[in-house]
Order: C-alpha cells, then structure tokens, then sequence
C-alpha cells in the first residue's frame, strides 16, 4: 500500500499475534527495521515479527506508526472490522470507498510529516514557508518507496489498535511499464541507524540520490548521481502553498517562462544553507529550481536541485553535494 499529526508522536505497536523466539512482542516504532515482506491483500506488508538491527539486510525502515481517524474505521463484529481492514490494505481500486479516501488523504499528509521529520528535511525553510507547510519530503532514487502505508496486522485490528505503518521500503529496480510492486531487495546500513535517517546527512549511499541528465537528443533524463550529471534533486515542495494559487494558475508545466523560473529560483536560492553544511559559499554550486514529475489538480510539486553555478557549460562530477560544503565538487565541461 504505497503512497503530513499536528505533532508528530511516534507510537509503540505491540503486537500480539507477532512473536519472536523468546516470546517477546517485537515493538514497531520509528526507526525499526524489518527483514521480511508478506502478502497483504493484493498488496506487499513488512512482516513485523521479523525485526532486525539496521545493520543487518532489511526491506523496510520504518518511519512512524499513527492512530487512524474515525472517518477511516468502520465495523462492530470481527467480520465487519476485518472487511473494514480488508478495504483499507487493497490498493488496486477502481472505485475505492469514502473510509478508503479518507485514509488515502490522512496518511498521505501524516505519513509525508513522518518522512519528513525522520530524514532531517523539517528544517528546511522556502520563503516565509516552513518545511510543514510547505510540505517538504527528500527526492529520492527509485529503488526505495517513500512513504510506503500498510495498515496493523488483522490480530491487533481486531483488538481496536487499528493504526497505520509509514515506512521505506527497498526493491529492486521496478520493469518499465510494471503496475506490480517491484520485488523486495534487501538493504543495510553500515551501522545501527537506519539509512533514510542519513538523507540529511554526506552519509546517505549516492545510489539513492536522485540526479538528472541530458541525453543525445537534449531530452532532461534522470540519471545515477554516481555518473556525470546536470543536477542533483535535493526535494519536492507544494508550488501552491510556497507561491501562492495566483502563480499555479498563471503556470503552464509544459512551457515556463523565464520570469516563472525566476521566481521559482529565488524560492529555493536561500534553501540551500539548508541542505549544504556550514561555510558553503555557493562558488561551485547553486539551487535551482524545476516543476515536479507531477503536475495536477491534486499534485502541483516543484522541485529545488543542485547544480553548477554555470550549468550551461559544466556538469557536476560523479558523487553526491548535498549535505557537504562542496569543497570536492567536481566541475567537468559539458561535451
């Protein structure tokens, strides 16, 4: 089931029907790491019994666990509680239900905040607009889905602690045209904390560092951040909270002008003390901005990146900037 609390208060989940070898519940929390995935619905589930440190091979990092509002809950008998379930944890619906709306629209922003705040991103400030408000969330590689929603296991469904999982889940890479959740792909982190923890850090593996190129054709075309590259994607934001309706409307995402470029420039300009360490003086390298991979009545996203301060004629080097002082920033004439 893949995809912002007015503070966000991570929960313990206990889980009844989970048990390791010592009898002991596992407790599902922020930053708990999971091993195993099981079939849930026609969705993929971190199986919860299978905690691991974070150092050991995982599929899921978790972000947060929250309460679901009432408008997402239904049923009296376990019948009615377990199809309630049954509903929320389906992801493939052509016509999904209000309670399934409802849940769609609470965890999207709940579970947003959660990787927000988990990867380091609730500092970043766009304007007069903080990291919240304007809804923030890290851009990351394709090999990891974020935030990924599952619903709590049927036992502590039934027992009333009906909840929802925001995690990371890491897969291999997704075959184009697949409508199918990719396979599983365990990862580790070289110590016990978990990996999207280092997204605003030098620490986070340049593979899941999302970066852009130009192909033969001139075509912008996302590309491994450990190869030459245009740009490096540091996060999405709402165009419409940070610029107001007035530009979302005057905007055509298929034809910005330079004066909308401009603007969208000095929005993400000064969010770059954000995401580069203290004593970058932006010789090498300056924040950019872009619209989103998504532009619609729902998702209106703009993009702030990284690139060399005269991006027309230099490509950055191999390697990731972000959260560095860009000392090593290797400039390279574009071909």
């Amino acid at each position: 089931m893949r995809a912002w609390t007015t503070a966000l208060v991570v929960l313990g989940l206990s889980l009844s029907g989970c048990t390791k070898a010592d009898n002991a519940d596992p407790v599902i929390k922020a930053g708990t790491c999971i091993a195993e995935d099981v079939a849930d619905a026609n969705d993929r589930a971190p199986e919860l019994s299978s905690v691991v440190d974070c150092s050991q091979p995982h599929v899921y990092e978790v972000l947060a666990v929250i309460d679901l509002p009432a408008a997402a809950l239904a049923g009296e008998t376990q019948q009615e509680k377990l199809a309630n379930r049954t509903d929320l944890a389906t992801v493939d619906q052509k016509k999904p239900s209000s309670r399934k709306r409802a849940f769609t629209s609470f965890t999207d922003r709940r579970c947003a905040i959660a990787l927000q705040e988990f990867a380091g991103y609730d500092a970043v400030e766009l304007g007069s607009t903080d990291a919240r408000a304007a809804m923030v969330v890290p851009v990351l590689a394709g090999s990891v889905t974020v935030p990924w929603v599952n619903v709590s296991p049927k036992e502590q469904w039934l027992n009333d602690e009906r909840q929802a999982i925001c995690s990371a889940r890491f897969s291999a890479a997704q075959k184009p045209g697949s409508t199918a959740a990719a396979p599983a792909k365990s990862v580790s982190s070289t110590d016990s904390k978990p990996i999207i923890a280092k997204a605003s850090t030098p620490h986070l593996p340049v593979s899941l560092r999302q970066c852009t190129s130009y192909d033969a054709k001139g075509t912008r075309t996302l590309t491994s951040c450990d190869r030459r590259h245009y740009s490096e994607i540091l996060f999405n934001f709402s165009a419409k909270a940070v610029m107001g309706q007035e530009f979302v409307d005057a905007v055509d995402p298929d034809s910005l002008t330079d004066e909308q470029y401009a603007e969208l420039d000095k929005i993400c300009a000064p969010a770059l003390a954000s995401v580069m360490r203290k004593g970058f003086n932006g010789q090498a390298v300056q924040a950019r901005a872009t619209l989103g991979s998504r532009w619609d009545a729902q998702y209106q996203t703009a993009a702030c990146e990284l690139t060399a301060v005269d991006s027309r004629t230099t490509d950055l080097g191999p390697g990731s900037l972000a959260w560095t002082d860009a000392s090593a920033a290797k400039l390279i004439p574009v071909k």
